[in-house]
């Protein structure tokens, strides 16, 4: 903790080098498009601006000659920060039905006693059980008050690694099997709390409605100005999924009521790792239709419409299909 004072949150070296990387294969895959302006955006979070700052950075390379409208957006960020806007949604998050039967169904399995006696004694495990032990983070929240808090500490200091770019040796503590379990609880929670969730629960994806309806206008705006380049927007994990869950791409929006079914069709760590990206890429064919292709995490992606040249799709029954959704 005291390695972590005033870093806590902040964009790792790994982090840099993915944003700088992702800029470079960005304008080296699309180098004619360059020339007009960059507008750039990001959340008031320091390192979702750390992330735009590195990525325009590297950008800024090999357009030396364009000028980069560079913004901060403010707290109240409809746009990027949806999330945090809505009671409805706030609600949903904190005392949705889903959330009382993802907590009995990830205790369906306990790996507690397992992980925690290679580390404590049995005493100590006991005081955790009874609740004699409590451990608050700098903002004075309560993070360990039980062995289920102790294990789930651990397995994100194992998960968290990765943004390091260092092995620290916490999955030693763990068998396949325990890694498999907690990483299907966390996909539960963001596919139910951020993504497609039940049938009939829509609201987890609705509050990124106002972001699709910005993409349709800036879009238009800039296939009609011809002015900008790129308009780019840093923002969360909790942006991109429930955006990526309305765009409809490559079967990632299909709803289920399941708990046990959608680990096998929803991976969270393919849907929205760390350094996710949604790109919308606009072309003009030789009959001066506008068609666009939309990149996930710089992969084609699929859409449910109706084309003869994948994945290539005409703008116009794109942006009817998402302007439905608006309805």
């Amino acid at each position: 903790m005291d390695i972590e004072k005033g870093n806590y949150g902040l964009l790792t070296e790994v982090g840099v080098k993915e944003q700088k990387e992702i800029a470079k294969r960005f304008y080296e895959n699309n180098k004619e498009i360059f020339g007009k302006d960059i507008i750039a955006s990001s959340t008031y979070v320091e390192r979702a601006q750390q992330s735009r700052d590195a990525f325009l950075e590297e950008l800024g390379q090999y357009t030396p000659n364009i000028n980069f409208k560079v913004s901060t957006n403010n707290k109240k960020d409809i746009l990027l920060r949806f999330f945090d806007l809505s009671p409805e949604y706030e609600e949903f998050s904190e005392n949705g039905s889903w959330k009382k039967e993802l907590d009995t169904y990830s205790k369906s399995k306990n790996f507690n006693n397992e992980v925690l006696n290679q580390l404590f004694s049995k005493e100590f495990v006991k005081k955790l059980e009874d609740g004699e032990f409590k451990l608050k983070d700098s903002k004075g929240k309560t993070v360990l008050k039980n062995p289920t808090d102790a294990v789930r500490n651990l397995y994100d200091l194992y998960i968290i690694q990765a943004s390091i770019g260092k092995d620290l040796g916490f999955g030693k503590y763990f068998s396949e099997e325990q890694l498999k379990w907690y990483e299907e609880v966390d996909n539960l929670s963001d596919f139910y709390e951020k993504g497609p969730g039940k049938n009939g629960e829509d609201i987890a994806t609705n509050i990124a409605l106002p972001l699709l309806e910005n993409f349709i206008v800036t879009s238009d705006e800039a296939i009609k100005n011809q002015n900008t380049s790129a308009n780019l927007r840093f923002a969360h994990a909790e942006t991109t999924i429930p955006f990526i869950t309305l765009l409809d791409i490559n079967g990632y929006s299909a709803k289920e009521d399941s708990f046990e079914k959608v680990y096998d069709k929803w991976l969270g760590r393919d849907i929205s790792g760390m350094s996710t990206n949604i790109q919308w890429i606009f072309y003009k064919n030789d009959k001066n239709d506008i068609l666009v292709k939309i990149l996930h995490n710089e992969k084609d992606a699929e859409l449910p419409i109706a084309t003869s040249m994948k994945p290539y799709y005409k703008w116009d029954d794109v942006k009817n299909f998402y302007t439905n959704k608006l309805k």
